[in-house]
């Protein structure tokens, strides 16, 4: 849910500029997913940015893919244009998201996976595999006629890079895209849609239309 949507970004003129968020330790993000597509474009113009905690405080955790990662700026085939933020503070993402125009998260087995999500209500436009359930928010922009991002096959790096290639051949169309996304997001998770998509639920479970909210700001409080 969106409390409040976010102004439009300023004007932004370069190569696309995208980000990953995931824990570093959690190889099911398939960070070296997108850095390995990112490698075969290039001779494109982008730069990449992943960010997400160092912490193997996790399920499954993964050190070895937290210090591949690390290392990739000094030792990887595109490490010139690559950025890997460790431990972002939460009250700094939002300038993150902001400060980039295409979020990407290639995870295998994602049960929501909320920053693209969180990057779409920044102004990002998101690129997401079939396997995470932020798809949803996409595929119901879609239904409605609206682009604000693009799916993928999780584990297809031929379909990840094709789409990263049309994003990146065109930035432009990729922050109108972005822009899209924010307009979408402000409304589609809005406190207002929320209760109204919790009543009906509800409804259709039978609970009492006496025992619901009545309006969004019962729901935010």
């Amino acid at each position: 849910m969106i409390a409040a949507p976010e102004p439009p970004r300023p004007p932004h003129e370069g190569p696309v500029r995208i980000l990953l968020v995931g824990k570093l330790a959690e190889r099911r993000k398939e960070h070296f997913a997108l850095v390995g597509a990112l490698e075969t474009l290039r001779e494109r113009p982008f730069t990449l940015t992943v960010a997400g905690s160092s912490s193997t405080a996790i399920g499954t955790p993964d050190a070895a893919n937290r210090d591949r990662l690390l290392a990739y700026p000094r030792d990887g085939l595109i490490g010139d244009r690559v950025t890997v933020l460790p431990d972002v503070p939460f009250d700094a993402m939002p300038a993150l998201y902001r400060a980039h125009d295409l979020c990407v998260l290639p995870s295998r087995g994602e049960p929501l996976g909320t920053a693209p999500l969180e990057a779409m209500a920044h102004g990002a436009a998101a690129l997401v595999s079939d396997e995470c359930g932020s798809v949803d928010v996409i595929a119901e922009a879609e239904r409605a006629g609206l682009a604000v991002g693009a799916l993928f096959p999780a584990g297809d790096g031929a379909a990840l890079t094709a789409a990263l290639a049309r994003f990146i051949d065109d930035p432009a169309g990729t922050r109108a895209m972005g822009e899209t996304a924010r307009r979408w997001t402000a409304e589609f998770l809005s406190p207002e849609r929320f209760v109204a998509r919790f009543r009906e639920a509800a409804a259709r479970a039978g609970v009492p239309a006496d025992r619901l909210p009545a309006q969004a700001s019962s729901a935010a409080t």
